[in-house]
C-alpha cells in the first residue's frame, strides 16, 4: 500500500510540476502585496485539489461514458507527450500565437488563480509571454 501511494505521489508530482510554477508566480505577482499573493497561492492550490479529485472520482467513468478505454487515453497521452518533446528536442515553436490585445490582458490580469496557476496549460512561448 505504502509503494502505490509513493508512486502515485511522484507521478502526480511530475505532472502537476510546482516547482517550475514558482517562477510564474514570482514572475506574476511581482509587485503585489503579501495579502494577494497569499490569496493567489491558496485559491490556486484549491483550484487545483478540486480538479484533481474530480477526476479521480469521475474520471474512469467519463471515459467509460465517451467510450474511451484507459488503454487508448495512454497511448494517446503517450502519443501527445512524444510530439511535444519531439518539438522540443527540435526546438521548433509552437503554432499558437498571440495578439498584442492578449499579451496586454496577460500584464494587468487581476487574478492569477485559475490560469496558469492551477491549471497549467503552456507552452514555451506561452510562459515566456505571461512573464
Amino acid at each position: 500500500m505504502l509503494e502505490q501511494l509513493i508512486k502515485f505521489f511522484v507521478v502526480f508530482f511530475v505532472v502537476v510540476d510546482p516547482i517550475s510554477l514558482i517562477p510564474l508566480f514570482a514572475g506574476l505577482t511581482q509587485g503585489a502585496s503579501a495579502h494577494y499573493k497569499k490569496k493567489m497561492a491558496c485559491k490556486a492550490a484549491a483550484i487545483a485539489l478540486t480538479i484533481s479529485v474530480l477526476f479521480a472520482l469521475v474520471g474512469a467513468k467519463f471515459l467509460d461514458i465517451m467510450g474511451i478505454s484507459l488503454s487508448s487515453f495512454r497511448i494517446a497521452g503517450g502519443t501527445l507527450l512524444f510530439l511535444i518533446a519531439l518539438d522540443m528536442v527540435f526546438a521548433r515553436t509552437s503554432g499558437t500565437r498571440s495578439t498584442t490585445p492578449e499579451q496586454e490582458e496577460t500584464k494587468r490580469r487581476d487574478d492569477i488563480s485559475v490560469f496558469p496557476l492551477a491549471f497549467p496549460f503552456r507552452s514555451e512561448e506561452n510562459t515566456s509571454e505571461l512573464q
